[in-house]
């Protein structure tokens, strides 16, 4: 089910103390006011009991007319939000935000035509506001439109790109339009977004069961039940799917549309991807490094360390392993951990480059500079043309005192990146101290 977003005016300001002022001496505004801080509290009464005050002591105020049909479009009176959102209109016939709550007014009583024409109404005094869009394209789509639909919730996205809702709305339009690919990729979006909706999962669930592609269907519907244990929808899709459930993906198949998502940057499906891989074959080591990657880029530490534990597990030899794991501890600050696991892949890999540059840098960080130079050192030899390795040494130096093995290292990095800004700067400060 959809989410319609829900508008409410507030023209005075919320003031919190307003609730002790004298009644004797509150005007329509302190009442408009006080109603406001009541509606925020969720004393939907008391704040009705105010904005009712404040119309009576000024009745051409529009803001109480406005804040009170809000306050009735939430208590689900639709007749009495129309009703206070006309009067407002009749009062302030500029208002875009009372044609936009008496829009969603007009939609839930199943009055689609009138809906639109308030949304069109509000999108005409306010055409940068992604909200009315979204509505009206709510309106269309229950008036089963499909098409108007996603031209609004498209507008919608252009003016906030960023709002998962409109993206499932969209998919949602695609999705009852037959185009179940193009809802997949909206759904893909909001949950990219918004990765704690279990709707979402629900949505994407359904459009991939629509494509016979059961089992990436269960891992949505599995999620969904996840993130909302008692989400009756994906308990029962889930007991239907599984019924289908037979796999038509590989395990390789799987793990290269991982691979897909993965250079897309779509790190949330690529682990539903590795998922599957893994449900599949779960004795491929490989399969828990990929999805320890997606894990880590999306800041999980945690499971991306769980699951490179795992692939040690399957292959104790595992060179990438070691030195991945050892990266996610360096970003989890834990230094000493982080240069275990680069030492056991240099033990296992002797001529791993980027793990004597990692350690190397490591132990700079931790004042061991004679142990960063030696790894330096083997950096250099493996992979002399790396200026970064160069300048990194040079730092070692620096802080060991030996200034002119600084100087040497920060020119030949110079020398072959003469756009280096960190040697030039360095090079810089040495030169002045």
């Amino acid at each position: 089910m959809k989410k319609l977003s829900i508008l409410l005016l507030v023209l005075s300001g919320l003031f919190l103390n307003s609730l002790y002022l004298n009644a004797e001496t509150m005007n329509a505004e302190d009442y408009n006011d006080r109603g406001n801080t009541y509606f925020d509290e969720g004393d939907y009464e008391s704040a009705i009991a105010d904005f009712t005050q404040a119309i009576r002591l000024n009745p051409n105020y529009t803001a109480p007319y406005i804040n009170r049909g809000a306050v009735y479009y939430l208590k689900k009176n639709y007749e009495s939000a129309i009703a206070d959102l006309s009067k407002a209109i009749r009062l302030k016939p500029d208002s875009d935000v009372a044609y936009a709550i008496r829009g969603n007014a007009y939609n839930k009583k199943g009055d689609y035509d009138s809906a639109i024409a308030d949304h069109s109404q509000a999108i005409k005094l306010d055409s940068s506001s992604a909200t009315y869009y979204n509505n009206r394209g709510d309106a269309y789509y229950y008036k089963v439109d499909y098409s108007s639909a996603i031209i609004d919730y498209s507008q919608a996205i252009r003016l906030e790109p960023n709002k998962a809702l409109y993206y499932n709305n969209r998919g949602s339009a695609y999705h009852n339009k037959g185009d179940y690919n193009s809802a997949i990729v909206d759904y893909s979006q909001a949950i990219k977004l918004n990765a704690n909706n279990a709707t979402y999962y629900n949505n994407r669930g359904d459009a991939y069961f629509m494509k016979e592609e059961y089992a990436k269907a269960k891992a949505d519907y599995e999620q969904a039940l996840r993130i909302n244990p008692n989400n009756t929808y994906a308990r029962e899709s889930l007991e239907e799917v599984s019924k289908k459930d037979t796999p038509t993906m590989s395990a390789s198949d799987y793990n290269r549309s991982g691979d897909v998502h993965y250079n897309k940057e779509n790190y949330t499906s690529a682990i539903a991807d590795y998922t599957q891989a893994i449900r599949l074959n779960p004795n491929s080591a490989l399969y828990y490094e990929n999805r320890a990657l997606a894990y880590h880029k999306k800041g999980d530490y945690s499971n991306a360390i769980a699951d490179l534990n795992q692939a040690i597990r399957i292959d104790p030899n595992y060179v990438t392993a070691y030195y991945n794991r050892g990266i996610v501890y360096d970003d989890k600050e834990d230094y000493n951990s982080a240069i275990a696991d680069y030492s056991q892949a240099i033990r296992l890999n002797p001529n791993y480059t980027n793990a004597y540059y990692n350690r190397g840098l490591l132990y700079k960080n931790k004042g061991d500079y004679n142990s960063s130079i030696s790894d330096y050192n083997q950096a250099i030899k493996l992979d002399p043309n790396d200026p970064d390795a160069y300048v990194n040494r040079g730092v070692a130096y620096y802080y060991k005192g030996d200034y002119a093995k600084a100087k040497a290292d920060y020119e030949q990095a110079l020398r072959l990146d003469p756009n280096h800004t960190n040697a030039r700067n360095n090079l810089k400060i040495l030169n002045n101290r």
